[in-house]
């Protein structure tokens, strides 16, 4: 996600941080890769591990913030970005769920990039980190300066108090991208509601969200602007 350029960002202002990592995306982005690149030629070929991917939608939205508070996730467009350059790394962020009901739409802040398409998924978790794919949707035209919506082709239900996680990927090929997070390297994490970690997926040269994780680098204290909705 960050890599070594998420330490260079703590240690700058936030005002001067979008434009380091402006300067530094490239380089940390291939840093925290190591995989081989994946085929391009299908925007909807999975790169996970056993099992198929859920069904998914290829509707999208642009949407506004939640007016009411998302069933998990942050609706707030945080003040730090991230800068992906076009190497189809996923970035997975974790939140606990409100309360029980059905994730019908999954939403991104994206602040921008050459990239247009976007995917979304939801995770359940093992061992701390993304585990099986839920659900996911794809953002074929993707929106700069704004939330993004992607229906998902079948509601997933979630249990309050639950741990989840909202993913994101550009395919490789379509463009570099970037979206709002926040990182405080405070302890104890200040976001109570949250356990607050950010993780790559490995390897990177993804072309769509893997149907099940593999951990890459973790970020601790680290949350997106993703959230899912009813």
């Amino acid at each position: 996600m960050l890599g070594s350029a998420r330490w260079l960002m703590a240690a700058v202002t936030a005002a001067a941080l979008a434009s380091a990592c402006e300067l530094v995306g490239g380089i940390h982005d291939r840093a925290l890769g190591g995989g081989g690149a994946a085929s391009a030629s299908s925007s909807s070929a999975s790169t996970g591990g056993s099992g198929g991917a859920p069904a998914s939608s290829s509707a999208s939205t642009a949407a506004s913030s939640s007016s009411s508070g998302p069933i998990l996730g942050d609706d707030v467009e945080e003040p730090q970005v991230d800068f992906h350059a076009d190497w189809g790394l996923a970035d997975a962020s974790d939140y606990y769920a409100a309360a029980d009901g059905e994730v019908k739409s999954l939403t991104v802040y994206y602040s921008g990039g050459s990239s247009k398409h976007l995917i979304v998924g939801l995770y359940d978790t093992k061992n701390a980190h993304p585990h099986q794919l839920l659900g996911r949707g794809d953002i074929p035209s993707a929106k700069g300066g704004t939330w993004n919506t992607a229906t998902l082709a079948a509601a997933v239900p979630v249990k309050k108090g639950v741990r989840y996680w909202i993913a994101l990927v550009s395919p490789r090929g379509a463009g570099s991208f970037s979206f709002p997070f926040a990182y405080d390297m405070g302890s104890p994490n200040p976001w109570t509601e949250h356990s607050a970690q950010g993780e790559n997926g490995a390897p990177d040269g993804l072309v769509d969200l893997p149907a099940t994780w593999t951990p890459g680098a973790v970020f601790p204290n680290t949350r997106c602007s993703f959230y899912a909705g009813g």
